[in-house]
Parts: structure tokens; sequence; C-alpha cells
């Protein structure tokens, strides 16, 4: 079983490797995410990082109230 993630980095090196961006690249990705009042603590906060910190098309994240 593939990741999200991973299924995006393929189709991003498939084109790559032709020199061509990849068709509809603003929908292959997540590009707002929102977090906020759900009681994360900062443990959590700490794995989300991690998860999302080579992600290439998340540009925010929302994690007021938590």
């Amino acid at each position: 079983m593939t990741t999200h993630n991973e299924c995006r980095d393929e189709i991003f090196w498939q084109y790559a490797l032709r020199d061509e961006k990849p068709p509809l690249n603003e929908i292959i990705g997540v590009k707002k995410l929102d977090l906020s009042f759900n009681k994360l603590g900062n443990q959590t906060a700490m794995y989300i990082s991690r998860a999302l910190k080579t992600d290439q098309y998340l540009r925010q994240v929302n994690l007021r109230s938590n």
C-alpha cells in the first residue's frame, strides 16, 4: 500500500524525467490543512510536523485553539 505522499512524489518524478510539469499540479496535493479546535497536544503537533516536513504542496496549516 502506498501513501498519498509517495504517489505524488512518483508522479512528480515521472514528469521530471522528461523535464515537464505534472498536469493540474495544483490538485495533486493538499494546499491547506485545518486542524483547529481539536485539542491537540505538543506530542501530536510534533508528529504532524514530522509528517509534513517534506510536503512540497502544503502551504498552510491552521492549528488555532489546540
